[in-house]
């Protein structure tokens, strides 16, 4: 991975000092949430919960879309109006991280899950 590699000579350079971290890159909402398995988990989402990102490239209705996933279970998707430049990320192999940082009572599904996505290098 392109990340793990300027990392690794990043590393060397400062003497083996550096510690792996994430910079926060957006805030945004869950997508979809009310379609996949998000509102059957609800009762176990809570802010600080990382999720796992998985592009899926040959999604009929998205070729950028990215899916969010708690262990098997898929939660929704990152915004389509949102995710291009992350999609294109993932695809030079760049990792990028996911987690709840707010969640609401909501009538509308767009305002109930707010996601935090980092670069991790």
């Amino acid at each position: 991975m392109l990340n793990t590699q300027l990392f690794e000579r990043l590393t060397t350079l400062f003497g083996g000092r550096l510690q792996p971290t994430t910079a926060p890159i957006l805030r945004l909402p869950l997508a979809g949430f009310q379609h996949h398995s998000a509102p059957r988990l609800w009762p176990l989402l809570d802010q600080g919960l990382r999720l796992r990102l998985r592009r899926e490239p040959g999604n009929p209705h998205d070729p950028n879309a990215i899916a969010l996933y708690l262990g098997d279970h898929k939660l929704g998707y990152i915004p389509r109006e949102r995710n291009a430049p992350l999609a294109g990320m993932l695809d030079w192999g760049m990792s990028l991280t996911a987690a709840i940082v707010d969640l609401r009572e909501s009538e509308d599904p767009w305002q109930r899950v707010e996601i935090e996505v980092g670069l991790r290098w």
